[in-house]
């Protein structure tokens, strides 16, 4: 009987002194602040999995149209749609003006084309810069007068610097609102001369001006966003150019370190006046 009540005494005490449980009245041992169990083992998560990155989003590069030296029926262009519309002033039909090169378009030309044969233009039908240039020149003298299709570097300067501080606005061509070759084809729409829409085709027009010669009124070019001509403005002369940008119509220096290194082309479009 004594050792069916010694023996489990016994062995409670023996597990005290060797410290594999508490005594009584004792806390129990101390393992850290990680979860554990009660017998003091620690419970460990498991290992976590990373999880894969996202696959990243490529906006696609959608390639921007080529100028072409010379457009013909079939083709689609600003360019094209700007001659419709000379046409259409000058009392031709060129049956659209959508930018659509269509056989009427054709045969507008053609016939604009046998007009002006003493400027030695070619007389197929198909649109080249010395057609183009021409047709502007004619629409703006029936719709303007001669007077101010001359104008020069100072009243378009002075316009240009009529709309200083104008909010840049996307794709804007008004005083609300203008985006860089909205700008620059509104100043010299006030001086009856008429430019394409965009900074690209703008820079087709006139004739070609090396950064030495630069001088006021002419069209400066640079390249930003896109390759080519993507922002312009116009030369003001003593390294400044009238532009819009995102703060707005600013005179901007040529030579800060954007722009220079930037430069794109430079193009002479007045038709008449003096250049200083």
């Amino acid at each position: 009987m004594w050792k069916k009540t010694l023996l489990p005494l016994a062995l409670a005490v023996a597990v005290a002194g060797w410290g594999l449980a508490p005594a009584e009245g004792e806390a129990a041992p101390v393992v850290g602040n990680r979860p554990h169990r009660a017998d003091g083992i620690l419970i460990t998560a498991p290992p976590a999995v990373p999880r894969p990155a996202p696959p990243s989003i490529v906006q696609p590069t959608v390639p921007k149209p080529a100028l072409k030296e010379v457009y013909e029926q079939g083709d689609h262009a600003w360019l094209v749609l700007m001659a419709q519309t000379c046409l259409e002033d000058l009392g031709f039909r060129p049956g659209t003006r959508n930018g659509d090169f269509t056989r009427d378009t054709r045969k507008a030309l053609k016939k604009f084309q046998k007009k002006e044969r003493a400027e030695g233009l070619r007389q197929d039908g198909r649109l080249d810069m010395e057609t183009y240039q021409l047709l502007k020149r004619r629409a703006a003298e029936r719709k303007y007068g001669s007077e101010l299709v001359s104008a020069d570097s100072k009243s378009i300067l002075a316009t240009a610097a009529r709309y200083q501080g104008t909010r840049y606005v996307f794709g804007g061509t008004t005083p609300k609102g203008f985006d860089c070759s909205g700008y620059v084809q509104y100043v010299f729409a006030q001086q009856g001369i008429r430019l394409t829409r965009t900074a690209d085709t703008q820079a087709r027009e006139g004739t070609f001006v090396p950064r030495s010669k630069l001088q006021p009124g002419d069209l400066v070019f640079f390249t930003t966003y896109a390759p080519g001509a993507s922002h312009n403005g116009i030369y003001a002369g003593n390294g400044k150019f009238w532009n819009a940008t995102s703060h707005g119509v600013m005179l901007s220096d040529l030579n800060d370190p954007y722009w220079n290194s930037r430069y794109y082309t430079g193009r002479h479009v007045l038709t008449g006046g003096k250049r200083p």
